[in-house]
């Protein structure tokens, strides 16, 4: 029984650790991606607006905006320029291709946030449930000697086996979906 909390312990912990590094990566580049969404919008509208003086003016603060989103590194910020240019009327009357391209954009940045919000959530939820493991399997560890005497100790095994597996099933789950994410991106390379 000592081994067996203690192995749980151990590889929790380490799993944790290691998987937390791979989820911090993954979500960096989720939001790595999205900045090249909004950077691809901005300057393809840039060029269109050298040309169709009336069109850019009207865009022009949007993509002032949507320049000083790319500049902050938040691409978050950018869901509201998005949705109140999608919903601009003047805007439309103008230049309804320009419409569609933020749409498309927009759709783009809001799946990869929606993929980022799940694998963030299912990471916090793994943590907690190995956290929690950890944490009874270090309790039931200091009191090795009342638990091993009582009659309890099986229930004791499969609580903690059973919160290891959760853990790592819901980490390798979380994993597996991001490194198989089919989210359409456009980058910069793919607009030239």
């Amino acid at each position: 029984m000592y081994y067996t909390f203690s192995t749980i312990a151990q590889v929790l912990a380490g799993f944790l650790a290691l998987s937390s590094v791979f989820i911090l990566s993954k979500t960096q580049w989720y939001s790595k991606i999205q900045l090249l969404n909004i950077k691809a919008f901005v300057s393809g509208r840039e060029q269109e607006y050298k040309y169709d003086k009336l069109s850019g003016y009207i865009f022009t603060t949007y993509i002032q905006k949507l320049n000083d989103v790319v500049e902050s590194g938040l691409p978050s910020q950018a869901n509201y320029l998005f949705e109140k240019m999608l919903l601009d009327d003047t805007a439309k009357q103008h230049n309804i291709a320009c419409i569609y391209k933020a749409e498309y954009f927009f759709n783009n940045i809001k799946k990869l946030e929606a993929n980022k919000q799940r694998l963030l959530f299912m990471t916090v939820i793994s943590l907690i449930i190995g956290a929690s493991t950890i944490i009874f399997s270090i309790i039931v560890l200091s009191l090795v000697n009342q638990v091993f005497v009582s009659h309890c100790f099986k229930i004791y095994i499969a609580l903690g086996i059973t919160g290891a597996t959760c853990c790592l099933v819901i980490m390798t789950i979380a994993i597996i979906l991001s490194m198989y994410d089919k989210t359409k991106y456009l980058t910069l390379e793919k607009l030239n």
